[in-house]
Order: structure tokens, then C-alpha cells, then sequence
């Protein structure tokens, strides 16, 4: 394996899409999971649609009783964590969206 060669073979390039955070967060984030890791598959940050993994903000997220998410304006994000709702589909209720 040579030291200079980025894409040693065998150990795959993956591929991380990160949404609904700030550009300093995602400029954090991306230094921290492309940095090389001996034996580790490496990561790059592209479009979410084209991810291996999703690294997703889930502070507007709510689980709806079915299972699927639903992403909450940030005002009902902040009326559901004021009244202790946070994730659950309870929080959903009060948005109409449940």
C-alpha cells in the first residue's frame, strides 16, 4: 500500500449526504468523517441523493404514529419541545399533519 495513494485497494470511498444543518455544522462535520482512517473506509460529503449513508438534523423531525417522518416548521418545532412533546408523534398532532 503506498502512503500517498488516497484510495488504497480494497477499501472503499463512501459517500455522506447531511441535511437540515448549518454551513459551519456541515463544514465541522465533513472535517471530521473525511479525515483517514488507516484500514477504515474513507468518506466524502456529496449530494444527498447520491449517499451511501444519511447523516440527518432531526430537531424538526417528528415520528408520525405509521412510522414516517414529517419534518415541522421551526415554530411548531419550538411550541412541541416547549411542551415536552420532542419526538414523538404527539408533537405531530398539534401541527394538523398527523
Amino acid at each position: 500500500m503506498n502512503g500517498h495513494n488516497p484510495h488504497p485497494a480494497g477499501v472503499p470511498t463512501l459517500c455522506l449526504g447531511m441535511v437540515g444543518f448549518s454551513p459551519d455544522q456541515r463544514a465541522a462535520m465533513a472535517a471530521l468523517v473525511t479525515r483517514r482512517r488507516p484500514g477504515q473506509p474513507a468518506w466524502r460529503v456529496g449530494r444527498f441523493w447520491e449517499a451511501d449513508a444519511w447523516w440527518v438534523n432531526g430537531s424538526h423531525i417528528v415520528v408520525l404514529p405509521d412510522g414516517n417522518l414529517h419534518r415541522l416548521t421551526p415554530q411548531a418545532a419550538c411550541v412541541a419541545a416547549a411542551s415536552g412533546a420532542g419526538t414523538s408523534a404527539g408533537a405531530a398532532a398539534g401541527t394538523g399533519t398527523a
